[in-house]
């Protein structure tokens, strides 16, 4: 059974802690579940104190909450995917103490976005949302696409960042949870082929995809493809609609996304997990709504659930 939840960060002025208004809201909302996470490594010790997790624990159970995953912003482990030992240690640490946060907290995975090469320059902070032609909220208006890259081997990169991912996996396997990769554009793991790729390396149950459905459309695939193509390794989604152009954060239903066919490919791979709602803009409640309200009418057309 497909279960609906939602990002608390979507309730928070700028997605930052705290969050323990959120999970009220999205209980009261009526879902099923509701992701947490970090922002930058300050986080972990400053927001999710022992005190703080319990309250957290404490109001999920009052309202039915589960928590799919703990999301850890690329910012906040940037140098993973640094060619310099220390600095990937440095984040492989924050990684380390995210994992024991999730699993204090009662989360089911933590989740990833994939590094880009660490060094790379571009007009945006978040190289991911580096486009030309401009689209609002994207890199800074200018005539040609162009970014700095560092100067390294990019096989070596790629070696070396698969290592990582693996030291990853066997932690979160010690601790008991698994680990969610999610794709967005321009970082080294991103495109449902690359996903498959780091799959073929990295044999694990622990191992997982977050399946980011606007991402997956800006990177010009179409999704209930890239769905039968993943299979079972999808073990939570992201949902939230676009335009093809550029992720707005739209709510579902209103882009381009066919979500007749988006769920039926889930249903068709036997997909029984979370889906978190991930749409953006103001006022939150109300795009959060309209989005349940379009997926459970689009489920009950389909006989699903």
């Amino acid at each position: 059974m497909m279960k609906l939840s939602s990002c608390a960060r979507a309730f928070s002025p700028g997605g930052k802690p705290p969050y323990e208004e959120s999970v009220r809201i999205i209980g009261e909302m009526g879902f099923k579940g509701v992701e947490l996470g970090i922002r930058v490594p300050e986080d972990l010790t400053e927001y999710y104190t022992p005190a703080t997790i319990k309250q957290l624990r404490d109001t999920c159970k009052s309202y039915n909450l589960e928590i799919p995953a703990f999301g850890v912003y690329t910012s906040a482990v940037e140098k993973l995917s640094s060619m310099v030992a220390v600095e990937r240690e440095e984040a492989f640490d924050v990684f380390k103490r995210s994992v024991l946060v999730a699993k204090e907290l009662g989360a089911f995975a933590v989740n990833l976005v994939t590094n880009w090469p660490y060094g790379i320059k571009a007009p945006h902070d978040y190289p991911p949302a580096y486009f030309n032609p401009w689209v609002p909220r994207s890199q800074t208006v200018q005539s040609k696409l162009y970014m700095e890259l560092p100067d390294i081997d990019y096989s070596l990169l790629w070696d070396t960042y698969l290592d990582t991912m693996r030291a990853c996996v066997a932690f979160v396997e010690e601790h008991g949870i698994d680990l969610y990769i999610e794709g967005h554009g321009l970082v080294i793991i991103g495109t449902t082929d690359g996903i498959l790729r780091m799959l073929d390396q990295i044999k694990s149950d622990s191992l997982g995809v977050n399946f980011e459905t606007a991402w997956h459309l800006i990177m010009r695939e179409y999704l209930p493809r890239s769905i039968k193509k993943l299979g079972k390794k999808i073990k939570y989604l992201h949902l939230r609609d676009g335009d093809g152009v550029w992720n707005h954060g739209l709510p579902v239903g209103s882009g381009i996304i066919h979500w007749q066919s988006v769920f039926q490919a889930l249903y068709d791979i036997g997909f029984d997990g979370h889906m978190a709602l991930e749409v953006g803009g103001d006022p939150a409640i109300q795009y959060n709504l309209a989005s349940k309200e379009y997926i459970e009418k689009v489920l009950a057309e389909l006989g699903i659930n």
